[in-house]
């Protein structure tokens, strides 16, 4: 009985602790989506989350969203001359990210195109209509040097990597 009491006592004592430290933490993940417009790729923690550019054929390159030195690089090094952005201006802050891409873009002298994406319903129709359009596309500039890109790298930009893999092989 004596045991029962202690552990009573003992949840009795940890339960307002478990509860702020709950409500803390909801707040702080509500902070976060609520400005997540002006965390950019390259800040703490996303930089840990995001992906890697790499060649996935001899004129593509696939990543997350390139800052301005990341952009110079590409085309100095790369010689990227094309870059595709499957970013969704339906999403504040990739509108945002979109826009100012555009600049940098303008001034590095490299073209841009909107494909969007959607993040949440990946392998959607609508989707996939895009996906071939990209393809389509990239096959209609076989001299350019393309570099796709989502936000992160490794969600939507997938759904581009396979079907150029399958469009290859065929």
């Amino acid at each position: 009985m004596k045991q029962l009491f202690n552990k009573l006592i003992n949840l009795i004592y940890l339960l307002p602790r478990i509860i702020a430290y709950v409500i803390i933490l909801l707040f702080f993940l509500i902070f976060i989506s609520i400005n997540f417009g002006y965390l950019e790729t390259y800040l703490f923690p996303l930089h840990l989350l995001k992906g890697k550019a790499k060649f996935i054929s001899k004129n593509v390159i696939i990543g997350p969203y390139p800052e301005k030195r990341d952009l110079k690089k590409l085309k100095e090094k790369q010689g990227v001359t094309v870059v595709i952005s499957l970013l969704d201006p339906s999403i504040p802050f990739e509108k945002s990210l979109l826009e100012k891409e555009k600049e940098i873009t303008e001034k590095l002298g490299l073209k841009l195109f909107n494909f969007p994406l959607e993040y949440f319903h990946l392998r959607s129709e609508k989707n996939q209509q895009v996906v071939e359009e990209i393809i389509q596309f990239i096959k209609s500039y076989p001299k350019e040097k393309f570099y796709i890109h989502c936000y992160l790298g490794k969600h939507r930009i997938e759904l581009v990597r396979e079907r150029l893999k399958n469009a290859e092989t065929k």
